[in-house]
């Protein structure tokens, strides 16, 4: 196996990411996005796996940074107009077909995706440069850069999914958040300076990660088996630590959560059902973020 080119833990493809949903690639929204670093974005699952892995790059005495992140559609179609040339041109590294027509690479420049097609037209990948020598230009990444991702970068969920781009990190796990990440987030070894840094997921205690920043969360209800996960855990953690509700955050959506919801619903004007689906979570989600 190429050791720059991971096996992702075994997954082939990168997994979904469930905030990214109904939209286009290169067209997300500050709703979903997070400031990275040099001021750039990513979507807010993603952006916690870079994050937790450049602090830690930063304890193994690497400054990482970046020279792209989020990009949009435009910012995608500018970088095809810049590194190739529109027509056939024989002998070239690499072509790209865009609305009917073949484009080649222009020589010396590196390949560029698909406008429409990038992941990071998703949020979801990173070109990862270093900082040396405590000058402020990004530089390509060092020979012990390099080794140190190709070893760590998929323990936070991110690999390099182009064999000749091995400074291309490409978040794989999806929703599934690393133990590495979850670690750093906690406080574990995590540099408390670090712009980067998120809040531990502690529901029993009000601390509430990321969640209320996504809108587009499953809909969830009472079932058989019945559901555990953190996203019950989070509505049950807004209901016991922003309205006193005597509900432990132990993630098992059962009957006593499901007539805790019920309650919440029939006091905020929402259909007491007690499934929990967009407009209870937009409820729940404005309580979770009032102080």
């Amino acid at each position: 196996m190429d050791p720059a080119r991971p096996a992702a833990n075994g997954y082939t493809t990168p997994k979904p990411i469930a905030m990214l949903a109904g939209y286009q690639n290169g067209r997300l929204d500050d709703t979903i996005m997070r400031t990275t670093m040099r001021g750039l974005k990513m979507n807010i699952t993603s952006a916690r796996k870079f994050a937790a892995c450049t602090n830690a790059a930063l304890n193994a005495g690497l400054s990482l940074t970046t020279t792209g992140d989020y990009r949009s559609f435009d910012q995608q179609l500018s970088l095809l107009i810049q590194r190739y040339d529109k027509g056939y041109f024989a002998g070239r590294a690499d072509y790209n077909t865009y609305q009917g027509s073949i484009w080649s690479l222009k020589p010396g420049m590196a390949q560029a995706a698909t406008p429409g097609s990038s992941n990071h037209g998703l949020g979801r990948a990173r070109d990862w440069a270093e900082m040396i020598n405590g000058d402020t230009i990004p530089d390509a990444l060092s020979t012990k850069a390099r080794t140190w991702l190709a070893k760590n970068a998929p323990s936070f969920g991110i690999c390099f999914e182009v064999r000749s781009e091995d400074w291309h990190g490409t978040d794989y796990a999806g929703d599934d958040i690393p133990a590495r990440v979850l670690a750093f987030e906690s406080g574990g070894g995590s540099n408390p300076n670090d712009p980067g840094h998120v809040p531990v997921f502690d529901p029993n205690n009000g601390l509430f990660s990321l969640y209320p920043l996504n809108p587009n969360k499953a809909t969830i209800k009472l079932q058989t088996p019945q559901l555990h996960s953190d996203l019950v855990a989070y509505c049950q953690g807004v209901l016991r630590c922003k309205l006193f509700y005597h509900v432990v955050a132990d993630g098992w959506f059962g009957p006593s959560t499901e007539n805790f919801v019920k309650w919440f619903q029939a006091s905020h004007g929402l259909t007491a059902d007690g499934i929990v689906g967009p407009h209870t979570w937009a409820t729940l989600d404005s309580i979770a973020l009032t102080s």
